[in-house]
């Protein structure tokens, strides 16, 4: 008798434990999260997907993007980016439904003479540009990412 009880609770504890984690989290679809060198306007675009995978109502966030990488840093100017720090206006700010995605992107101006090679280079193989998924109430990241997906548009 004892064993059968012991056995229903774990199975139990195992069932609960697997519900909790296929209810699954907020992130970034990496299908759908690139960074798309546009060569003829000398612009670095950068476009992400973010999912709500939980059973919850998800929010309020913002998004920043870090250009960790000297090299990209200098060629656009910025060590960083957030729509809403910079414009601040309720169209920046995140809410996810259960189940919704939320796509967005900004591009950059590259200001200086870069190869592209190089910047495939950096961006493939180094944690160059990370883009974070900020808690508005608490200015926390949620979620971050490393961008890895270079595209080259002629």
């Amino acid at each position: 008798m004892v064993p059968k009880i012991l056995c229903s609770i774990l199975t139990l504890i195992l069932l609960n434990a697997c519900q909790s984690t296929a209810s699954g989290e907020i992130a970034f679809k990496e299908d759908e999260t690139r960074i798309t060198l546009v060569e003829e306007m000398d612009l670095l675009a950068i476009e992400y997907t973010i999912t709500n995978k939980t059973e919850q109502i998800k929010g309020p966030y913002y998004t920043k993007i870090l250009f960790q990488n000297e090299t990209i840093s200098n060629l656009i100017g910025l060590t960083e980016s957030s729509p809403y720090k910079r414009i601040g206006n309720k169209e920046s700010i995140i809410n996810l439904n259960n189940g919704d995605s939320f796509r967005s992107g900004e591009s950059f101006e590259i200001t200086g003479k870069y190869l592209v090679d190089d910047l495939r280079e950096i961006i493939e193989n180094s944690n160059a540009i990370e883009i974070q998924l900020i808690d508005l109430e608490d200015e926390e990241p949620e979620k971050a990412y490393w961008i890895h997906d270079f595209k080259i548009k002629h």
